[in-house]
């Protein structure tokens, strides 16, 4: 997205996409560092949280969010 937006022309996007998209890069990491390491303490609780997690407890942030025309 940042280098769309810095080639139409618009730097502040640019800046913000490409700010956002490091400190996503940088979370990205850090959990992928953390299942690492208690994939090596605990594989099987591992393997059963995370399948848990996918299952049952991810909501899209916008989900929860109400537009005022949609009464869900």
């Amino acid at each position: 997205m940042a280098r769309l937006a810095k080639e139409r022309g618009d730097p502040t996007l640019a800046l913000i996409c490409g700010t956002i998209a490091a400190d996503e890069k940088r979370h990205e990491i850090a959990y992928e560092r953390i299942v690492e390491k208690l994939m090596e303490v605990d594989p099987t609780e591992t393997m059963t949280a995370i399948a848990d997690i996918l299952c049952n407890n991810i909501t899209m942030p916008g989900h929860l969010m109400h537009d005022g025309r949609d009464p869900h």
